[in-house]
């Protein structure tokens, strides 16, 4: 190895930015396939099926270590970073712990998962190997016993364009392949342009992939050059770090076939097939057709419709345990959908959340939620507009959906004020 270069934005306190590169001292051989880094931040969706690999423990013990002397992998399923943050089993939880620099996933039912450092002693690595420079580098050293062989290993998918990117880099998790409990993986899309950069600054003209843009920063001078080595191979770097899986398959099992709240998203790609801005609605009205907003709630009062709120025209307000739905609305053409909407929370305490829900045939897929903090906190406060994209999920063979605002609230004050909502969708 060469040199380590850690991600400058890293917090070990809350294992956040968990991304670090090595740079080696020769290049990889030519001939290596390259899996590349996920550049998207809409993918993966909520239930898309990704494959972790690694050396890690096969020993379900806290107090038993197996490592694996074979490379092994298992599927498991992207879900929301909302579901994630909601994580619980009475004793331990992951709120407000999973930021837009992460991504979870699990099996349903736990049994298989990636086996990673616990929570606070965290090793997290990008698997790139491009040219000379590429993966692996410790953030924080482990204390005996924390590390359980997987921490640092990649997670990958196959994308629309039919490209096997890596999405995620074993970060955190309490317990290893528990049912309450996803693994946390570092999201690669979210570091992606600190990457290229780096990978442009470090590596070698031989083998350089042809995906990196680095201008006039491209190892093979000004016009590049490189014979884009790895660009388009369909296989994962060989030799992943000596990190994730407990209980995972073993080789030779299938191969692999969720942008938190802000995801950008590739431009054209997606279609609003439902909107509404509540100027002429009203809960429980047909109007010519259009999607029915109904009380979906504890109480069906926690949720009405009011003519102006805040500067607002048309607002949907939903405090307490309300909630409400617009259900019907035809996906039949698409695979994927996500929600656009504009709100303002009001008077949420610390444990308060406001979410949104995409549902089909009657499974529903929380892809937001919002809390307020306190001034110089960061994040979201409360009495401010705020316009947000969801994560997306699959609604492949559903022919509808419908869409769920929903509040759960200590306070029978606390509310989410909606002023428009659209579903996006995108085949």
């Amino acid at each position: 190895m060469q040199k380590e270069i850690e991600y400058p934005r890293y917090n070990s306190g809350k294992t956040d930015g968990d991304w670090a590169i090595l740079v080696l001292e020769e290049a990889a051989p030519p001939e290596q396939p390259l899996v590349r880094p996920n550049s998207q931040g809409s993918y993966p969706p909520v239930g898309e099926q990704l494959t972790v690999m690694g050396y890690g423990d096969t020993n379900p013990s806290d107090y038993v270590s197996d490592l694996s002397d074979k490379l092994k992998k298992v599927n498991v399923n992207a879900i929301s970073n909302a579901d994630c943050d909601d994580s619980s089993d009475g004793r331990d939880d992951y709120y407000n712990q999973i930021t837009s620099n992460m991504m979870c996933a699990n099996v349903n039912g736990g049994g298989k998962d990636a086996c990673q450092v616990r929570r606070c002693f965290s090793c997290c690595f990008v698997c790139i190997s491009c040219g000379q420079f590429y993966s692996l580098a410790l953030h924080s050293p482990l204390l005996p016993n924390t590390q359980q062989g997987d921490s640092g290993g990649p997670l990958i998918g196959t994308n629309g364009n039919g490209q096997v990117v890596q999405v995620g880099v074993v970060s955190w998790g309490i317990g290893c392949a528990e049912s309450a409990f996803p693994g946390v993986y570092a999201r690669v899309s979210e570091a992606y342009d600190w990457i290229e950069k780096t990978t442009c600054a470090n590596a070698v003209c031989e083998g350089f992939p042809d995906y990196f843009d680095c201008g006039n920063n491209h190892p093979c001078g000004n016009g590049g050059g490189g014979d884009g080595g790895g660009g388009s191979t369909p296989n994962p770097t060989r030799n992943p770090t000596r990190n994730p899986t407990r209980n995972p398959v073993s080789e030779g099992g299938p191969s692999p076939t969720p942008r938190p709240i802000g995801a950008a998203e590739d431009s054209g790609n997606w279609r609003t097939v439902y909107s509404d801005d509540f100027t002429d609605s009203r809960l429980g009205e047909d109007r010519n057709g259009k999607s029915v907003w109904t009380p979906d709630g504890a109480s069906k009062n926690d949720a009405k419709i009011d003519t102006s709120f805040k500067g607002k025209t048309g607002v949907m307000n939903i405090q307490h345990n309300g909630g409400a739905r617009a259900d019907g609305i035809d996906v039949s053409k698409y695979n994927r959908c996500r929600a656009k909407l504009n709100f303002m929370l009001m008077r949420l305490q610390s444990s308060d959340k406001a979410s949104v829900e995409i549902c089909t045939k009657n499974k529903c897929n929380r892809v937001a939620s919002f809390g307020c903090k306190e001034r110089g906190q960061g994040g979201m406060q409360c009495k401010k507009w705020y316009s947000e994209t969801t994560q997306a999920v699959l609604v492949k063979n559903a022919d509808n959906a419908e869409i769920k605002v929903i509040m759960k609230g200590r306070n029978n004050k606390a509310d989410i004020h909606v002023d428009y909502i659209a579903l996006e969708c995108s085949k």
